[in-house]
Formats: structure tokens, sequence, C-alpha cells
């Protein structure tokens, strides 16, 4: 059954603002945690990255007319990464476990001093959309510390790197999609291009378009981006990231050109892996068993960037096109919690249909919050155009 209009926001905000996955309190007063399982009600590790996304949702919440709680909301998130998530370089910390057990077990746990560019321009991203609402330097000096902190590590000697190990002082390279300079860190990349346009720093524009070049060369003639170091897989999580980063540029800086490419990595997810009677969540092109199952956050990555599509460059879809995008939406709605979060879903490593997971509600109130400026025949903004 679809779920009513009210509810794309109304629950998942309800959510939000009472359920305690951002801290109210001492001594994590403002951070985001990824998620609460609402079978025991045990709460995950507090997570920079999403804590950054939350921020920027919050900007635009605000933009959206809901000014409290959600003003103060980025605010005291912004407050907690400042004080609790940043290196003294300025670069963006690991997660942070209550128990320090758990900690040692987890090679992305602040324990063990790695920073990765994605997590920095979530974080960056948050810190400037702040500051562009509140117009406070506070949170464009926090932005430029942590720009200063991807030049710094990398993009060092030229070799662009994902990650970065703050001891031992030395760029991290591997195979996993999140481990390597792919066309995804475009979406990380967003911030320190809009950072260097505002500026006029050109270092921060070389990397951002560096960042754009090597995306564009990535993608295949189907639309497909490859987010494996090999070239031959592509999990939709990552690939999405890729779009969202041209979908960026093409509305905040007016590349227009960048819309035929947006279309077409939508419509070969669309065909090639959600369109299914089996969906899957990762594609190979050597014959490699593909990984079955969906997540929330894909699934609604998906629906999001076909919306935003739609506002950006309206156009009449074909009506296969437009029941198979049903299709996909009803597969969505089954992982809506009565809570009104989203569950994660299934991945590799199992099912958690019982995680509300912060992320992929963040995901669905920003399709909400699309779905509702289009439903209102407002314009899509150009210089306040947001994504999460």
């Amino acid at each position: 059954m679809p779920v009513p209009r009210h509810d794309w926001l109304e629950r998942p905000l309800h959510w939000l603002a009472s359920s305690n996955i951002q801290s109210l309190h001492p001594p994590h007063r403002g951070g985001v945690r990824a998620w609460i399982d609402e079978r025991s009600g045990e709460p995950a590790y507090w997570y920079p990255e999403i804590t950054g996304y939350f921020v920027t949702l919050c900007v635009k919440l605000v933009r959206s007319g809901r000014e409290e709680p959600w003003a103060s909301r980025a605010r005291l998130a912004a407050e907690w990464l400042e004080c609790s998530a940043l290196d003294e370089s300025g670069a963006v910390l690991g997660r942070i476990y209550d128990d320090e057990r758990d900690a040692r077990a987890d090679s992305r746990s602040r324990l063990h001093g790695r920073t990765y560019l994605f997590n920095c321009g979530t974080v960056g991203l948050g810190f400037l959309a702040l500051h562009e609402l509140t117009a406070e330097r506070r949170w464009l000096d926090a932005a430029g510390r942590v720009a200063r902190a991807c030049l710094e590590m990398f993009a060092a000697g030229g070799r662009f790197a994902a990650g970065y190990d703050l001891r031992r002082r030395i760029p991290l390279f591997g195979d996993k999609w999140s481990e390597h300079f792919g066309a995804f860190q475009l979406k990380a990349s967003m911030f320190l291009g809009e950072l260097g346009r505002q500026s006029g720093d050109r270092e921060l524009l070389r990397f951002a378009e560096h960042a754009l070049e090597s995306t564009l060369a990535l993608q295949e003639e189907d639309g497909r981006f490859p987010t494996d170091a090999s070239g031959l897989h592509t999990h939709l999580h990552p690939h999405f990231y890729a779009t969202e980063g041209l979908l960026w540029l093409a509305r905040r800086q007016g590349r227009h050109d960048l819309i035929r490419r947006c279309r077409m990595a939508v419509d070969w997810a669309l065909r090639r892996c959600l369109d299914r009677a089996d969906p899957i969540q990762e594609w190979s092109a050597n014959g490699t068993p593909p990984l079955h199952g969906v997540r929330s956050d894909t699934l609604l990555q998906a629906l999001r960037a076909r919306e935003m599509l739609l506002w950006i460059d309206p156009r009449e879809e074909p009506a296969e096109t437009r029941a198979a995008w049903a299709r996909v939406e009803a597969i969505c709605d089954g992982l809506r919690l009565p809570s009104g979060a989203m569950a994660y879903g299934r991945d590799e490593h199992g099912d958690k249909q019982a995680h509300a997971n912060s992320w992929c509600t963040f995901f669905a109130i920003d399709l909400g919050l699309t779905r509702e400026s289009r439903a209102t025949a407002q314009r899509c903004p150009t210089s306040e155009f947001l994504i999460i």
C-alpha cells in the first residue's frame, strides 16, 4: 500500500526529533548515532560522518519553513563535531564507541586514528551549509579547517587517496569502494568545490575539478559507475553518490550538460538492478554472483535522484518507467518502521530489519522535502540547492 503523502515527512521527522538518535545531553550532546535497534533498544556508535549529514538536513528543514527545533539541532550537532570529531589538523575522526572494546575491534573507530575523504566531505558540507544559513564566521572557519586537511592528506604529491593514517602520516589505498578514489568521491568533493568557488582558493577548485574529470572518465556508456578498484563491480550506494555529485554541479553551478549523465546513471540502476524480480544492490561484469537484497538508503537514493531530475529538468516519463518506479517505491515502503524511521534492510552481513537507521531516515526526509517542493510548484533553487 502506498505511503500517504503526509507521511513522507511528518512521521520520520517525529522520530528524528524524539528518538534520541541525536543526543541532547553530555557527554555527546549534539552527536548522532548510526542506528537504534528497535527490538533491543540498543543504540550504535556515534557517527561523525552522519552527524555532518544531519547538520545539512537541519539547514534544509529550516529553509523549508521548519525553523525549530531544527535550527537549534543543527547548531548542537556542529558544536559536537567541532569539539569531539575533528583532529587538530581539521581531519574528521572515526566512529566513537561507548565501550572501548568495540572501538578496538573496529578499524574505522576514532581509536585507530584514520580519516577518510568522504567523511570529511559530509562534515565540511554541514559546516558550510550552516554558515550559509547563519552567516556566522565560526562555521566557515571550521569548513576551511576540514578543507585544508583534505588537500594535505588526500591529494599529496598529486596522488589522490580516499583514506589517511593520521598516526603514520601516510595515505591509505584499498580495493573496497570506500577505500579508493573513485567516482563516488565527487559527492565528497562538493563542499571543496563550493568553498573554493566562494573563496577563490585555486587548490580547492583544482581538487574538485579533478574529482569531476575522474567521475566523467569512469562512467560507462550505459550509465554505470564502476565502484571498485578493478572497475568490474558496481555497488548502488556509491553509484548514487557519484550521481548526487553530478546533480549538485548541475544545479549549484549551472552545469546543465551534466543532467544527461545523471539520467544515464539513474536509468542504468533502474534497469539493471532495481526493476527485477530479485533486486540487487551490487552488479558485476565478470559473472560474480550479484549481491541480492536491498538497503533502504540505496532505494531512497534512487527515488530521490529520479525526483530531483524531474524537478530540475521536468519531462514526461513513459508509462512503463513510471510503473517501474512505483514497484521500487513499494519495496522501499516495506522498510518503513512503525516508529517512522527507515529500517536499514539487508546487506552482505545479513538482515537488519530492526535497525532504525539514521542516514536512511535522513534520505527519506530529503526525498519528502523534494516532493513537497515539486508538489507546491516551487522552483528548484540554485545557490541554496542541497543534497543530504
